[in-house]
Order: structure tokens, then sequence, then C-alpha cells
């Protein structure tokens, strides 16, 4: 079994391959390369599409964890036709919330905000603490963000940015969390950031802002009615809705370890 993070993991399954031909190889992907929302040059682009196009037709099975990027690569390349599938991502580890008595909501933001807009729910929470009569909505950031985005958020005294902290530290955060943010990548890909899968095995309520509501990942997070799902514009964002979800939502096992290990084995 080969993953595409690292990107050289396909690779060297391709030489374990040649030596044992008979060996079933099952390749799994999270981003495409020729499609990958990062790949903007022309000559990188002919050199992915060529490159993963040689791995696809060797590998015995072939999955996707997106299922948006599942059904665009079967239409691009009809020869995976019965020898690919769909196999989510899963949460590594269930986090129960704990009761808490906090004076405020907190949203958390986990992971990397680059090439994500953030503004339009600033701009909401702004509204909706200058009209609460009760508890004020903070929100907390952790992750990478670069220094014009620090300066960005550093003028709003309800939001905290905390910089890296290890994944054990994550866990326990997602614990007391009110809302876990999620936000799309960009409206015309496909690609599913990972961090939904983690939200999955959570029990908070989960707002994802999306930038196209119409289009293939807004339909799948849709049909997980798992979360909350706005179009990330300020005028779309109703954050009364996102408060009166806290506490009423479960953990989506069909998205733990061993349901997708369960899966992947069946394949074989």
């Amino acid at each position: 079994v080969s993953s595409s993070d690292t990107k050289t993991s396909h690779f060297i399954a391709l030489r374990i391959k040649s030596c044992f031909p008979n060996v079933p190889w099952f390749q799994i992907w999270g981003d495409p390369w020729y499609f990958d929302i990062g790949n903007n040059s022309l000559i990188r682009k002919f050199q992915s599409f060529h490159a993963e196009r040689k791995l696809l037709l060797t590998a015995d099975k072939v999955f996707y964890i997106s299922l948006p990027t599942f059904e665009q690569m079967t239409s691009v390349f009809p020869f995976l036709s019965g020898k690919c599938s769909y196999l989510p991502r899963g949460y590594l580890k269930e986090c129960i919330s704990l009761k808490n008595d906090k004076k405020d909501i907190h949203i958390v933001y986990t992971g990397l905000l680059i090439g994500r807009n953030i503004e339009p729910l600033i701009s909401a929470v702004q509204s909706y603490n200058k009209k609460s009569g009760e508890k004020n909505i903070v929100i907390d950031i952790y992750g990478r963000l670069n220094v014009s985005e620090q300066d960005k958020i550093n003028k709003y005294d309800f939001i905290n940015y905390y910089g890296f902290v290890n994944a054990d530290q994550i866990y326990e955060i997602y614990t007391t969390a009110d809302i876990l943010l999620f936000i799309s990548n960009a409206a015309e890909t496909t690609q599913i950031p990972g961090k939904l899968y983690d939200y999955f095995g959570t029990q908070c309520t989960i707002l994802a802002l999306v930038e196209d509501i119409d289009n293939s990942v807004s339909s799948f997070i849709k049909n997980t009615k798992r979360c909350v799902v706005f179009q990330n514009k300020i005028d779309k964002i109703d954050l009364s809705i996102v408060i009166n979800d806290i506490g009423s939502r479960d953990i989506v096992r069909e998205y733990s370890p061993e349901t997708i290990a369960s899966k992947l084995i069946s394949e074989y």
C-alpha cells in the first residue's frame, strides 16, 4: 500500500512492484497531481499528468479519499473504471466534549489559512458580538500564519492566535471547543482539506464555509449531515443558527479508523 503523502511513496512502490509483479499494489490518493490547486506551471502539469497516468495504470487498485476527486479522476482516466474506489480519510482519535462554563463561545480553527478566506467570518463575528446580549464569540487559531495574516488578525480582540501545537494538544483543544471551523479550498477544486475528517471524530458543531454552495465538494459536505454549511460571504453566514446547533452533534463513526481499515481490507 502506498499513499500520495508524501508524493515519493508511489514512486518507491513502483520500484517494489517491478521486483515483485505478482504482489497486489494498492494506491491511496489524497490530492491528485495534475489537478492539484498548487500545480500552476504548464511544464509541471504536463509532467504530472504523464507520471500520474503511469502510476495509475500500474496499480492493481486505486483509492481516492475525496469523493468529488474520485468522480473527477474516473472521468479523466476511463481505464480506472473497475479498479478505482472511494475510500475516505478517517479521523485518528475520538474526542468527547467536556462540560465547561466558559464565558465566551469558542470557534476553533486548526491548520493553514493560506489560500483560504477567513475575513467574512471575522466580519460576521464582529457584527454578532456588537449585538450579543450574553456570550460573545471568540476565534482561536492554531497553525501557521504568515506575517501579513498575523497583522490582519492582531487588530481584533476576539481572535487568539496560538501558533503551532502538537497533535496531542490539538485533541485536547477539540474536547473544549464549541465550534470547529472548516474553510474550503477554491470553488473549482475537488480537494477537501483533511481537517474535516478529524472534526468528524468530535462532538463539536462544525461550521463549514464554502466558496461555491452548489459544487461537488459542498454537496458532499452537506450530505454528511454533520456540518452547518454557508457560502463564505458575510451576508450568508448566520451565526445564530450555528450557536443553536452547539451540543447537538455526535461522532461520525463511519470515519473511524476501524471502519476505514475494514473497507480497505474488504477490497483485497
